[in-house]
């Protein structure tokens, strides 16, 4: 086994943990965000216990759309990329 064969092989298994990587963050992303839309009001008898929880979910929500947002932008970016060759 040459060097070359080593050095294809490792950025092969690389790019497979890449793609698992990038999987398990788009679902995540996608759970937090349905956590976030859900229409569930609870309404707590302690105001400031009523206000975090809002936040939080808002917060949820948030940060699912940031990760929808960026894998988009990274896939048409990446797209883009691979047309120009």
């Amino acid at each position: 086994m040459n060097n070359k064969n080593i050095f294809q092989k490792l950025g092969s298994v690389l790019a497979y943990i890449q793609q698992i990587t990038d999987n398990l963050f788009t679902i995540g992303f996608k759970k937090l965000k349905k956590i976030g839309q859900k229409g569930e009001n609870v309404e707590l008898n302690n105001k400031k216990l009523n206000f975090a929880f809002k936040i939080g979910k808002r917060l949820l929500k948030g940060i699912g759309e940031f990760g929808d947002s960026f894998y988009s932008t990274y896939a048409k970016l990446k797209n883009k990329k691979n047309n120009k060759k």
